[in-house]
């Protein structure tokens, strides 16, 4: 399928395209081109469309996911019964247990080992597809054990050894992982937002070990990324994972290109790139990382799926927008966690165009722990105002110690100033009141009492009356330029003259 092709048709087309598609698939084989042709009606381009992508199903038989055991199922049917373990059954030095998981083109089995050596269990993923296309699985299980070989990471399920069982079917020997998926995990102990982001940041670190092993995985989704009940995030199931160099001298020279006859993916966690099945680099990992961190923050995938429609959901993941992380969690807290850095980070990881995501998952997990140190993330823009904020988050006591220190400074200048314009109003309070006091002085020893002394009026029979007659006529000169003082005498003079029963005398004094 072309990229011109996905992306030739409108989401209205696509919506159309898919309906009839799906429905087409589900019916018998001799009888769908006839469905095709009555659905399309009269619109040629419709029909032209949907018989090519029939086509196209029927060419590449495992064109979706989900359809893969259904066209293996013929040689299921005939080899698997007969092909199965038992429990107690040995495989050299272990005993089979239980049946504990299956998928794809493998079956894993519980295994112990019990000789004299040493006690261990592990898991044994045994091949069990018989038929033509044999060949080409047990090449790939090959390219697998090769991939797991070369990787030695605490948080990478580790490679034990490697045989076969008594019919010749290649098996591995694997860590038997006991836990339960990341997202149930998170789930089921209810873990905060920062508690998610550290179980993610040490996916990116098993993810990123593996890049540097030039090892792509394809395949990152919850069923693949396990936490043991100690906490231990392991990533599993290396099944379909690619080399990014296939040359004579890499680790893993055999491993078998990606044919489009046998390309796996899950759609709801695959790249566009995978989809239009074009070249898969570190960036597709990347894409399945935002996926898987959207989920982990919201318990929802980034689009609206159509689960029983998986062509549906893979143009979804080709052509529309995901959604905002923060627009579809419940609450406003969880959305005020999530607006912004979180908001940002998805985004990023999520862009349709492998070259406009995180360079690499080392990018993708640096800006996750920035955002759990406070400190600026790259892919949100760095204004000024944004990084001054994250800033002071980080160093909030730090920050606060030099506020309050500049608050005391603030507060002490501030009284400082108080306190020095209080006592210069105060000194010039008591520097009037001693020019006051001068001056009254003045009037009294050298007008009131030196009209008084009989050397100087020459009246030696002088009485109170003069005297008070006396300073009555020279108050106005003497207190000129001081009003208050001149009014504060005069006050006193109307008392004396009021208790000399004086009364006009003391009232134009008052007046």
């Amino acid at each position: 399928m072309s990229d011109s092709r996905l992306n030739e048709p409108t989401p209205e087309a696509w919506s159309r395209i898919s309906a009839i598609l799906d429905e087409a698939l589900s019916r018998p084989l001799e009888q769908r081109d006839a469905y095709v042709v009555e659905a399309c009606g009269n619109d040629d381009g419709l029909r032209r469309e949907v018989s090519t992508l029939l086509r196209a199903a029927g060419e590449d038989r495992s064109f979706l996911d989900e359809n893969v055991l259904e066209f293996v199922a013929p040689a299921l049917e005939e080899g698997i019964a007969d092909d199965a373990l038992r429990e107690g059954e040995r495989i050299g030095p272990y005993r089979v247990g239980r049946l504990i998981g299956r998928g794809g083109m493998s079956r894993v089995y519980l295994i112990e080992r019990d000789d004299d050596q040493f006690h261990r269990v592990a898991a044994l993923k045994v091949l069990d597809v018989p038929g033509p296309d044999s060949v080409e699985y047990v090449r790939r299980f090959e390219a697998e054990r090769q991939i797991l070989a070369s990787l030695d990471h605490p948080n990478i399920a580790a490679l034990y050894d490697a045989g076969s069982t008594r019919d010749g079917r290649p098996c591995l020997i694997l860590e038997h992982v006991s836990g339960e998926p990341i997202t149930r995990y998170c789930a089921s102990r209810r873990l905060g937002v920062e508690d998610r982001l550290l179980l993610f940041e040490t996916v990116c670190r098993a993810v990123h070990y593996a890049h540097q092993r030039l090892v792509v995985h394809r395949d990152l989704k919850p069923g693949n990324i396990f936490v043991r009940r100690d906490g231990v995030v392991k990533l599993l199931d290396f099944g379909i994972a690619k080399l990014l160099d296939e040359g004579e001298s890499s680790p893993g020279a055999r491993a078998p290109r990606t044919r489009t006859g046998f390309r796996f993916l899950t759609p709801e966690y695959a790249a566009p790139e995978q989809i239009r099945s074009e070249p898969v680099t570190v960036a597709t990992d990347v894409y399945a990382l935002g996926v898987l961190l959207f989920e982990l923050l919201t318990g929802r995938l980034p689009y609206d799926l159509d689960r029983g429609s998986p062509f549906s959901t893979q143009v979804a993941v080709v052509q529309e927008e995901p959604k905002t992380a923060s627009t579809v969690v419940s609450s406003e807290a969880d959305r005020r966690t999530l607006r912004g850095d979180l908001d940002a980070i998805c985004h990023r990881a999520l862009r349709k165009e492998p070259m406009a995501r995180y360079a690499s998952v080392a990018e993708l997990a640096a800006d996750v722990r920035a955002h759990l140190d406070h400190e600026p993330v790259v892919a949100r823009a760095g204004t000024v105002r944004y990084r001054f904020g994250r800033f002071v988050r980080r160093n909030r006591v730090p920050v606060l110690a030099t506020g309050l220190v500049v608050l005391s400074l603030a507060a002490g200048l501030i009284v400082s100033i108080v306190q020095t314009r209080s006592a210069s109003r105060a000194f010039q309070e008591a520097r009037l009141a001693e020019l006051r006091a001068t001056a009254i002085n003045t009037f009294l020893v050298e007008d009131l009492l030196g009209a008084a002394d009989p050397v100087e009026s020459g009246n030696h029979d002088i009485a109170l009356r003069e005297v008070l007659d006396v300073a009555a006529r020279r108050v106005g000169t003497a207190f000129a330029d001081e009003p208050l003082v001149e009014a504060s005498v005069r006050q006193t003079l109307a008392r004396v003259y009021r208790s000399l029963g004086e009364y006009a005398t003391a009232h134009s004094h008052n007046d």
